[in-house]
């Protein structure tokens, strides 16, 4: 077997055999539809929250999404 038919036999192996993965993540990322290590290089997020812009609570409009800082002091 030629190098390039062992990375290619390497994409096509569990993903549970990734460094750090293990059977118990394994089983989890299988729930995703992620069986194998090149479905797990193209899992890709399906959008991108810009966390970089932090609204004050008064300034936000009903029906659109922002990101906010706040502090609970108390509860109840």
């Amino acid at each position: 077997m030629d190098a390039i038919q062992e990375n290619i036999a390497w994409f096509n192996s569990p993903v549970q055999y990734v460094k750090g993965v293990g059977p118990y993540l394994g089983k989890l990322f299988e729930r995703l539809g992620v069986a194998t290590f090149e479905d797990l290089l193209y899992h890709l997020p399906f959008r991108y929250l810009d966390r970089r812009s932090i609204a004050s609570i008064a300034k936000t409009q009903p029906g659109k999404q922002r990101v906010v800082y706040g502090q609970v002091d108390a509860v109840g």
